[in-house]
């Protein structure tokens, strides 16, 4: 399995247009920014200023407090001197903006981990996070991950610097998510952080490269895989750059056992796949001939009979069922078994699949029930065994 990335958002993706500045206590301030690009020492706290194009504009000295800024575009924008004191920047970028003695304490920059309701592992959105900002960079030497690891999990033709746009995010340890639901860490590339008031913030992830951060005030602020590469962090006040990324070294450091871990869950979860990708072939094979096989190699998905985990075969073929078996070879692991029965209905035969999964060791095929009298009754697994998936053709 390759890791397939949808890179269609390169660096932070901006909803563009359509914001409609509200709730600010000086609606002039606001038209003026939104007509000329510039408002400097103006007041716009608590306004709506979200995915607006603000690059390059002049805030400098502004009053931001409270505003929302949300998916903003803030290139190069000046911002010196502003008070962003418990300002919405989730999902803005700040590349190469002028934050010199700007307060942004309280203020909310999103999360490294995206919507809750995916419940993804931390270490899924750092390893996203970091290729997104990287790409076929991670590939290169100096960035210390071997030449097989950054191959097998990045793929060849990722490391060559092949394009992967509409593709899919599989480093999800199970989920399979467009790459726009993940929220990524602040882009502050080439950001002007000096003086800056940055105490508390959650920075995790945060793409800092080339920042300065001479006597910015960095008082439990979360820095943990932060990229740091090649900024200036010399004078930075009350930094914890423990688990922070200062040079390529560091980042391959940390990043190898994410990419192991993810290796490894990648070749136990070929067990349950590799089952269902057989029984769906079964079903397919028994639409074309009218029987189900009993060859491995009819199923023609270039499956190998045994790997360093598991061991695939077709145990058992009748005229109404076929069973597929993936053993674990290893006792801490989990074995896999799917059975594809044939059920009569007034329209024809009709397959109902259904994967089953067990984590006691087991040397011989078990009892298998007799298939579905109708398409209600559902399927079940032998003794010893639970339902993990099911499916109709």
């Amino acid at each position: 399995m390759k890791l397939l990335l949808l890179l269609g958002c390169t660096g932070l993706c901006w909803l563009g247009g359509g914001a409609i500045a509200a709730r600010a206590e000086n609606p002039a301030h606001v038209r003026q920014l939104l007509q000329t690009n510039a408002c400097e020492n103006c007041d716009l706290s608590g306004a709506n200023l979200g995915s607006l194009n603000l690059t390059e504009a002049n805030l400098g000295g502004a009053n931001l407090q409270g505003a929302n800024l949300s998916r903003t575009l803030l290139l190069r924008t000046n911002l010196a001197g502003t008070n962003l004191r418990e300002a919405t920047l989730a999902g803005s970028s700040l590349q190469g903006a002028n934050l010199q003695r700007a307060d942004l304490s309280g203020a909310t920059l999103g999360n490294l981990c995206g919507p809750a309701e995916l419940a993804l592992e931390p270490a899924v959105c750092q390893i996203v996070n970091l290729i997104q900002r990287l790409g076929p960079e991670l590939c290169e030497a100096d960035y210390g991950l071997s030449a097989s690891l950054a191959s097998s999990i990045l793929g060849d033709e990722y490391c060559q610097g092949a394009s992967a746009t509409d593709n899919v995010a599989s480093l999800t340890f199970g989920w399979s998510v467009g790459f726009g639901l993940f929220m990524h860490g602040m882009n502050l590339m080439g950001a002007d952080l000096r003086g800056a008031n940055l105490s508390g913030l959650d920075l995790q992830g945060a793409d800092l490269r080339y920042a300065q951060l001479a006597d910015t005030d960095l008082t439990n602020t979360n820095l943990a895989y932060a990229l740091l590469l090649n900024a200036e962090v010399s004078g930075a006040r009350n930094g914890d750059f423990e688990q922070a990324f200062l040079q390529p070294t560091d980042l391959g450091r940390l990043l190898s056992p994410l990419l192991e871990a993810y290796a490894q869950y990648d070749a136990y979860s070929r067990g349950w796949t590799y089952v269902g990708s057989m029984n769906r072939a079964q079903q397919a094979y028994q639409v074309e001939y009218g029987r189900f096989t009993t060859e491995l190699e009819d199923l023609g998905l270039g499956i190998e009979p045994e790997d360093e985990f598991y061991r695939f075969a077709i145990a058992a073929t009748t005229e109404d069922y076929t069973v597929q078996v993936a053993i674990a070879r290893q006792p801490e692991m989990t074995s896999y078994l799917g059975l594809v029965y044939l059920v009569s209905t007034q329209e024809g035969p009709i397959t109902v699949a259904v994967v089953c999964e067990t984590i006691n060791p087991w040397t011989q095929l078990p009892e298998i029930g007799p298939s579905p009298a109708t398409l209600e009754e559902e399927p079940t697994c032998p003794e010893g065994f639970e339902v993990l998936s099911s499916s109709i053709e």
